[in-house]
């Protein structure tokens, strides 16, 4: 006997976050229930949710056939701009350690390459902001032999830049309407689903082993809690949870006031070892997918480690 545990639409909450989720789900039960059909209550339930299924696998496949990029080019584009103060820094750094002439903080030739210094990358200016920010250090940085090779570098930066925003522009004005079907059908096939779960209860009081097998429950029950937050003392290590992530997950690492390191491991108390590292620079956001991480199918703990001696707090968002 197993207990009953949802009180809230879980299929609603994963779908909307995930229009493959939410297919992968629907596609589990319309399969579960066709195989079932001869029996008079599957068989109902089946009839009803047929035309909803095949509706949303037609609203998904004509999204995907038409490109589906729009979710993952933004978040490309997206993440590049959180990272831009931190790439910023690191052309900055460049810039200063070149001389002659002298390109030191505050100099005439460092004001002219970043007149308001850091300031215009930051994420509380708007995108336009800082991209013609970017923009302007191109074109100082062009006019500086010394910086030739900088200024190549960061050409070829920008240019990356400009390709990710443009394809997120580009892929919402096209299809703004595909993705709003799909995320009708997704909606309607999710509460489908949560009122099918209602009905196996109602048929099944107290035992959810009966019904289990027409939903899928790995997914469900890999999403009951989607953010993880915690306090880090200098150099600890901690193991924030426990968890088997897919390759088609998506993963935001936060670490606030210090750097830190994230990594799967094979054991809750493992240090970093060999393990692959993810670095997220301090008070900063990296957007992954699990399948950056190493060895999905054994390594279940994700840790952190604060590689500085003061206090930081992490954030991860499923």
């Amino acid at each position: 006997m197993r207990t009953y545990q949802y009180f809230v639409n879980p299929f609603l909450v994963i779908g909307s976050r995930s229009f493959k989720k939410a297919v992968k789900m629907s596609k589990k039960t319309y399969n579960e229930l066709q195989a079932r059909q001869a029996d008079p209550f599957y068989g109902a339930q089946f009839a009803i949710y047929e035309p909803i299924h095949l509706a949303l696998m037609a609203a998904y496949n004509a999204w995907k056939a038409a490109g589906g990029l729009q979710k993952g080019a933004t978040l490309s584009f997206q993440q590049m701009l959180k990272l831009l103060p931190k790439k910023m820094d690191g052309f900055a750094s460049l810039i200063k350690a070149t001389s002659p002439p002298n390109f030191e903080i505050g100099s005439p030739n460092y004001v002219a390459i970043f007149p308001n210094d850091m300031k215009n990358f930051q994420a509380n200016k708007s995108i336009e902001v800082r991209m013609t920010e970017v923009s302007q250090v191109a074109t100082v940085l062009a006019t500086f032999s010394a910086l030739s090779a900088i200024s190549t570098s960061f050409t070829t930066y920008m240019g990356t830049l400009l390709i990710a925003q443009g394809v997120q522009q580009s892929k919402v004005g096209t299809k703004g309407s595909d993705v709003d079907v799909v995320a009708a059908e997704v909606e309607t096939a999710m509460v489908a689903l949560y009122a099918f779960m209602g009905n196996c209860i109602a048929k099944f009081p107290g035992d959810a082993t009966v019904v289990e097998p027409v939903f899928d429950m790995r997914t469900l029950r890999n999403h009951r809690q989607l953010k993880f937050t915690g306090t880090l003392a200098g150099g600890e290590i901690h193991n924030i949870m426990q968890h088997t992530f897919h390759d088609f997950d998506s993963i935001e690492l936060t670490a606030k006031d210090t750097k830190q390191q994230f990594y799967l491991a094979l054991n809750a108390t493992d240090g970093p070892g060999t393990y692959t590292l993810i670095t997220v620079n301090a008070n900063t956001s990296v957007l992954i997918d699990a399948i950056d991480f190493t060895g999905l199918a054994t390594n279940h703990y994700l840790c952190v480690v604060n590689l500085e001696t003061t206090t930081g707090k992490f954030e991860v968002q499923l």
